[in-house]
């Protein structure tokens, strides 16, 4: 590592980072992908890294060892012009799952999806790494200085590299687009509603910041998942010798896109304790409609609960249910529709949850009307080991299996009136990377013919590359480097790079609104575009003004 600078005096005032994140998204169509242990549905999104304060982020790593870098500091400069070299807490990883094959600066910023209020986790948040570089500027008019020269992308195809630095200057940021591996939240789980995008900045507090408050940024539209929830029903009034017919209802959500939900199938998930349904439990079936028989001599009220789900799809995973209450005549005062006396049901419980998820529960039914305590076999708001209750019914299941694998979540009414779901806590999956989106196929290598404008004293390169990838864009004249970008590069999609000239190379405030490379005043200049992508391979196209 490059020892500390000796040129700091006692007033050079430290020039730190500020990283933010800025809103992420949009959210894409959900996309299916098959990891080799089974199907998972993703909704893709874009990503920043944004340097919002007075100086750079530099991380820099030294001593590989096993994939991870043994020493890594972050380098501090001041206003003197000097920097001193911080011992960080950061892990710098060579990163082989994606495709990247470089190093990236891990748990860099965290994904995940909330919900339509914005005060619970519905989908697992994702910790993800990048290699840090400029690749837009936002504020001021500082040059771009990541990747630094020799860098070649955070030591691409390099695992033994003895160092590596990384970094986003102050006002720019880096983008990662939403076609790339790792920049999704898996929703497999999800139940379908509206939901909320967010994304948090340095999450585990590894980055020395002007300001280590880093607000949570929310995307600016919500992302809709697909597909139909079950909702509670009551019915009252069913004579003791009779039957009753149940319409079960499911509240749908169809976000205009490909993909929109088909029709709706229920399936019985728990029977009723006494009398008999006409449909079996455990099978999805499509009509809405049920008979409900009562035992003999059965009076007062029963439940039991169901599941509903796009009958084209798989997802859901596991549905969240929802109950529906029975009361038979001559019982404890039978009463038409939802709210019927006497009644205590939990719906939205799915029949399994995966560790450390969260899941919104309610109590419904007239006892559910003054309140509930809500308790994880027997004990109040739960505990660790089981899972934890709050007050409003979210549970949040434990870290690891509980003994046995279940749990028996218990709502209790101001009057005494219980009602009791189990639920399956399985281990969550490692998180394994998806490729590059399906959306935009990986079709080659190539790159179409670099074209260029001129608007003033900016120059604007414009390139389709064939394949996922990053582009770096270097204008040179007479070999000396006088300006470059670095983007991050969709298959088939037009890349455009921006980038800013001085008074020596452009004195003449000049508009081309053509693309073109005659008569741009600006004789001499050579620009590069190559496409890094597969852990090394690149290629190049060039294009010189006149």
């Amino acid at each position: 590592m490059a020892p500390a600078a000796l040129a700091s005096t006692a007033s050079a005032a430290p020039l730190l980072p500020d990283i933010v994140a800025d809103p992420p998204g949009p959210g894409l169509m959900p996309e299916v992908y098959d990891n080799g242990t089974g199907q998972r549905l993703l909704i893709r999104m874009n990503g920043y890294v944004h340097n919002r304060g007075d100086g750079a982020l530099e991380i820099r790593g030294s001593g590989p060892s096993g994939g991870s870098m043994t020493t890594v500091e972050q380098r501090v400069y001041d206003s003197s012009g000097g920097f001193t070299d911080v011992p960080s807490p950061a892990r710098l990883w060579f990163e082989t799952t994606d495709g990247h094959n470089h190093w990236h600066l891990m748990n860099a910023m965290r994904y995940s999806l909330w919900s339509t209020d914005r005060t619970y986790q519905v989908a697992p948040s994702q910790k993800v790494g990048f290699c840090l570089i400029d690749s837009q500027l936002m504020e001021g008019d500082a040059p771009d200085a990541y990747p630094v020269p020799g860098e070649n992308f955070c030591g691409q195809g390099q695992p033994n590299r003895r160092e590596v630095v990384m970094g986003v200057s102050p006002g720019w940021r880096d983008i990662y687009a939403a076609a790339l591996p790792f920049q999704w939240v898996d929703v497999s789980d999800t139940a379908p509603g509206s939901y909320w995008l967010r994304a948090d900045a340095d999450p585990t507090d590894v980055m020395k910041e002007t300001d280590e408050v880093n607000p949570a940024a929310y995307a600016v539209s919500p992302t809709v998942v697909n597909g139909y929830v079950a909702q509670p029903v009551a019915v009252g009034g069913v004579p003791a010798n009779g039957s009753a017919t149940i319409d079960l209802r499911a509240t749908e959500f169809d976000d205009p896109f490909p993909g929109s939900p088909g029709p709706v199938e229920f399936e019985i998930v728990t029977p009723p304790a006494s009398g008999s349904l006409d449909q079996p439990v455990g099978r999805w079936f499509s009509s809405s409609v049920l008979h409900y028989t009562p035992a003999p001599g059965q009076s007062g009220p029963t439940s039991f609960t169901f599941a509903a789900r796009d009958s084209t799809g798989q997802f859901p995973r596991n549905p969240p249910t929802a109950s529906v209450t029975v009361n038979i005549a001559g019982g404890s005062g039978p009463g038409p529709g939802p709210g019927s006396p006497g009644t205590l049901t939990i719906s939205g419980a799915p029949q399994s949850v995966q560790t450390s998820s969260m899941t919104r529960l309610t109590a419904t039914g007239s006892e559910a009307s003054d309140g509930v305590s809500w308790s994880v076999d027997g004990n109040v708001g739960g505990n660790r080991e089981l899972g934890r209750l709050s007050l409003d019914g979210i549970y949040t299941a434990p870290g690891s299996p509980p003994p046995g694998g279940v749990v028996h979540i218990g709502a209790k009414s101001v009057s005494g009136a219980s009602a009791t779901v189990p639920i399956r806590i399985v281990q969550a999956p490692p998180v394994k990377a998806a490729p590059s989106s399906a959306l935009t196929p990986a079709a080659h290598g190539r790159l179409s013919r670099l074209v260029l404008a001129r608007q003033r004293r900016t120059l604007i390169a414009v390139v389709v590359p064939g394949r996922n990838g990053r582009l770096r864009f270097i204008a040179r004249r007479g070999g000396r480097r006088i300006a470059s970008c670095s983007v991050v590069a969709q298959a088939k999609v037009r890349s455009v790079c921006s980038m800013k000239l001085s008074r020596t190379i452009a004195p003449d405030p000049f508009i081309c609104k053509v693309p073109k490379t005659r008569g741009m005043k600006l004789p001499g200049v050579t620009v590069t575009a190559t496409l890094y992508y597969g852990g090394g391979a690149r290629v190049t196209r060039h294009a010189k003004t006149r």
